[in-house]
């Protein structure tokens, strides 16, 4: 790994064996410039590796860094650590490009900031404010499980303890056997299911804490998403429609779930973020506006009463 102005021997690398039965030999731990130690947990998915590997470290910071990761630049961690000694920092993150194969076969560099609430890639974190603040994954999650974690750590942190870098400095490399990728571009469509469950275990987790404004918001940007995103045109396709209909039930549990709390939300606020998400999805051509759909009330109550709910384990 080529970086720049970084000492290696402040480093270690921890890698959790997730119900594996394999080992990496001596020879491979040795033949790097920094300490790298193997733990073996049941296989519990990434939720729970990611968590074992947090309980075994005593670092100061950590990345949680997949196979398919890499840095950008020679530089990037070393302008990573160059704020790492500010003691109100709990998190640096910097924006990051990723691999997207297009249907020709050739490969495009799509571009997320460090603003980015949904990845973990680009992202750095305290430690000790993460177990003083008992910040988790949710082992329930078995997909989604960063836009949890992340949201949830850029909540209890606010405006000002995180750093944005605007660099980009970070890569999310392609990779064919990831579960992102096998499913194809309409990823979010086919696991409806798990982006419910992880929004309603974010809920839950924010309304435990009290932390009821942040909640709010979420039921609000998750429900207000779905009926925006229910009229993309890529997901009106013959080949969605099976997928399309679940989703509906998949949100229809999640309505049911929160619905004393959308009721308590103004109209003016629904139609803000409705709007948010249509016109990102215009601006992708992916949006007639000039089609006729039901309105967000009336959509409401479909799923209130006519939609029959999955049964989401919560």
């Amino acid at each position: 790994m080529l970086q720049r102005n970084i000492k290696w021997s402040d480093f270690r690398m921890l890698i959790v064996n997730d119900g594996y039965d394999i080992e990496l030999p001596e020879e491979f731990a040795g033949g790097w410039p920094w300490e790298i130690r193997q733990i073996w947990i049941e296989h519990g998915g990434i939720s729970r590796a990611r968590n074992a590997g947090m309980d075994a470290s005593d670092a100061d910071w950590i990345m949680f860094c997949d196979s398919d990761d890499a840095f950008l630049t020679t530089v990037s961690l070393a302008m990573f650590l160059k704020f790492a000694d500010r003691t109100d920092t709990g998190m640096v993150t910097s924006g990051f490009y990723e691999e997207a194969l297009q249907p020709d076969g050739r490969m495009a560099f799509l571009r997320h900031d460090g603003k980015d609430y949904i990845f973990v890639h680009g992202k750095m974190f305290k430690r000790q404010w993460l177990v003083d603040n008992h910040v988790r994954f949710c082992d329930k999650l078995t997909l989604h499980e960063d836009s949890y974690f992340v949201a949830m750590a850029n909540m209890l942190l606010g405006k000002n303890n995180k750093i944005n870098l605007p660099e980009y400095l970070y890569l999310w490399q392609w990779n064919n056997k990831s579960v992102t990728r096998v499913n194809g571009c309409d990823f979010t469509l086919k696991t409806y299911n798990h982006l419910c469950i992880k929004n309603a275990a974010l809920a839950d987790e924010l309304i435990r804490r009290g932390m009821f404004v942040d909640a709010k918001a979420l039921v609000l940007r998750a429900t207000t998403d779905a009926y925006a995103n229910l009229g993309r045109l890529s997901w009106h396709t013959p080949e969605n429609i099976l997928s399309a209909e679940r989703a509906e039930k998949d949100i229809a549990s999640f309505i049911r779930r929160y619905d004393y709390i959308l009721k308590s939300i103004p109209e003016n606020q629904i139609e803000q973020s409705i709007e948010k998400t249509r016109s990102w999805l215009v601006k992708r051509k992916d949006y007639d506006r000039d089609a006729p759909r039901m309105t967000f009330q009336e959509w409401i109550e479909r799923a209130r009463h006519e939609i029959e709910p999955s049964r989401l384990v919560y």
